[in-house]
Parts: C-alpha cells; structure tokens; sequence
C-alpha cells in the first residue's frame, strides 16, 4: 500500500469519525440494542466530495476500513438512503500491512477469494467475541459490586 493510500484510508476515517454520532439506545439490528454505539450514517459520494476523491477511491478505502475491522456496515444505503457504519477503531499500522499484503491478489482479480472472504468472516467474528468478552466482564463487576449483592436482603 502505497502512502498515498494511507493517508487517504486515513483521512476517509478521521471524515467519518468527526461526522459521527453516539446513539444511546440504538435498535438498528439485535445485537446492538441497549448498547450506546458510534455510527456514521451517510453517502460515500459526500465523502468524496468533502474531501476532494474520486467516488471509486473513497469506496475502496470504505470498503478495506470495513475488511479490516476498523469500521462495520450496519446497513447498506442505496440511492437515497444513507449507509449506516459503526465507528469500532482507527487503523493501525498493522492493518495497513495486512491490506498491503491483501492488495496485490485484490487489484488483480477484483475479487476477494473465497479464504479471504473466510478471513474477514473470522476476523469479525473475533472482534464480536472479544466485545461480549468486554460486555459480560462488565456485568459480573457489576454483580460482584456490593449495592447488587445487597438488593436481595
């Protein structure tokens, strides 16, 4: 990946991060109600627009911040409905090097293989797990606290 690229996947983020919101009681799918999230609701042309990219290169950068577990897609817009994606991280180093890694099967066949739709598919699923991970570590603090314990006395 080429600096240029970085700097670009870089500021595309820092776009979406800064044009955010947190929502509070969120029921976009199962999995987030009752939990606040950061999401992004808008169109990749205004991103493009706002930061002076061409529509193809903001989408590439969506899409590689989306396979990286940076971003995730909530829901998919469509000509006058917003997408919708939840802010998760800012891309790291690593990440750039696993796209790097990524880029030259990718720009060759304009396709993911079916072990690196796989890989994504796990890496998800990893990011998933270690936020229910997070979740459940917080309610058993929250049960061993003493004003939980007392509520039964």
């Amino acid at each position: 990946m080429t600096g240029k690229a970085q700097a670009q996947i870089e500021q595309i983020y820092s776009y979406m991060d800064q044009n955010s919101e947190i929502i509070e009681n969120p029921n976009v799918v199962d999995d987030f109600i009752g939990k606040p999230i950061q999401v992004w609701k808008g169109f990749t042309r205004d991103i493009s627009t706002a930061l002076g990219y061409t529509n193809p290169v903001t989408s590439k950068a969506v899409r590689n911040l989306t396979i990286v577990g940076c971003i995730s897609l909530i829901r998919h817009g469509a000509a006058g409905t917003p997408s919708t994606y939840q802010m998760l991280r800012q891309p790291t180093y690593d990440e750039y090097a696993k796209l790097q890694e990524r880029s030259t099967t990718i720009d060759r066949e304009r396709a993911p293989t079916p072990w690196q739709i796989t890989q994504d598919s796990i890496n998800r699923l990893h990011t998933l797990v270690r936020d229910l991970e997070r979740r459940v570590d917080r309610l058993e603090n929250v049960a061993k606290s003493p004003e939980v314990r007392d509520i039964g006395k």
